[in-house]
Order: C-alpha cells, then sequence, then structure tokens
C-alpha cells in the first residue's frame, strides 16, 4: 500500500476522535458554554485531517502513487470527515452563532444522498461512471472547511451567517453541474443504444 494511502487511512482514523472531541466539548457545556480546550482540541484535529488530504493528494500525485484504493478512500473521508463535522456542529449544544443553520445541513445530506443514489444509476445503467470535479465542487468544499474551522476557532471578525450562505449557493451550483453531467451520461448511453 502507497504513503499516499496510509495518509488517507490515518484521516480516516481522524474522524471518530474529531467526533469525540467535538462530543466532549459540547457535554461539557451542559446548557452553558462549553469548556473551550475541547473545541480547540477538535479544530487542531479538523486542521490536521484536512491538512492530511492535502498531503496525500500531492504525494499521490508527483510520487505516482495514484491508485484505486486512493481513488475510493479519498473522497470517502473527505466527506466523512466534512459531514461529521457538519452535524456535530449542528446537533450539539453548541453557541447558537456559531451552529450550523438545520437548512443547511439537510442541503448538504439531501445533495450527497442524490448524487450517490445518481452515481448508482447510472453505473447500473452504463456499467460505469465517469465523475468529473467540477470548479463550483471544489468552492463548495474549500467553504465548507473555512466554514467549519471559523465555527470551532470563532474569529469574531469572520461574518459566519453571510459564509454560510455563500457556501450554500456554491454547493446548489455543483449539484446543478453534477445533475448535468448525470444527464449527459444518460443521453449518451440512450443514443448509443
Amino acid at each position: 500500500m502507497s504513503i499516499a494511502n496510509w495518509i488517507t487511512l490515518f484521516r480516516l482514523f481522524l474522524i471518530p476522535v474529531f467526533a469525540l472531541l467535538l462530543a466532549y466539548y459540547a457535554r461539557s457545556g451542559g446548557d452553558g458554554p462549553g469548556d473551550p480546550t475541547w473545541r480547540i482540541m477538535a479544530l487542531c484535529v479538523f486542521l490536521v485531517a484536512a491538512f492530511s488530504d492535502a498531503v496525500d493528494g500531492y504525494i499521490a500525485r508527483r510520487f505516482n502513487q495514484q491508485s484505486r484504493l486512493g481513488a475510493t478512500l479519498d473522497p470517502l473521508a473527505d466527506k466523512l470527515l466534512g459531514l461529521t463535522a457538519l452535524i456535530g456542529l449542528t446537533f450539539t449544544s453548541i453557541a447558537e452563532e456559531w451552529r450550523f443553520p438545520l437548512w443547511f445541513t439537510v442541503l448538504f445530506l439531501a445533495k450527497d444522498g442524490i448524487i450517490l443514489l445518481g452515481c448508482m444509476i447510472i453505473y447500473m445503467q452504463k456499467g460505469t461512471l465517469e465523475v468529473r470535479p467540477n470548479l463550483a465542487g471544489k468552492a463548495t468544499t474549500a467553504l465548507l472547511l473555512t466554514a467549519i474551522v471559523v465555527a470551532l476557532w470563532r474569529p469574531s471578525w469572520v461574518p459566519f451567517f453571510p459564509l454560510i450562505i455563500i457556501t450554500a449557493f456554491f454547493s446548489a451550483l455543483s449539484f446543478v453541474l453534477y445533475f448535468r453531467d448525470a444527464l449527459r451520461q444518460l443521453t449518451e448511453e440512450d443514443q448509443q443504444s
């Protein structure tokens, strides 16, 4: 197994550690503010996991360690990390002004669920699946990671709610682009038949 894949596995291992730290933070507060030590530790683990994503991608490209396992594990680790943080920062008893709105989390979960369902349908119809990352999807990921870091770090100079709105916009745009690409793939199949 390549170094890039080991780094991805390390990121997968960090996800439950991050979730546990976030849960301890929420639990430490009861009805009031939680112990910031747990929140800062969760932030540190999240940053290490996010940084490891950039490192494994660089190593895979630079040293030609791209593999089918890595192509499967890497996006899975990214999604699990983002969704774990998103759900944790929506449903835990953190300060209201740093909590993700429920509609935002539902948007992300619904989008990812529909995309997964679409991928399964295309694969069952064609026998292959071609997923092309788009710029709006990459922007959504970067904005979501930024929003998660902001929610955990809590810098007073960053407007959190506008960041949520911008992230939701790019998420919706990326969904439309993925949907268009899925229709193209299904139409190509129908034309070849």
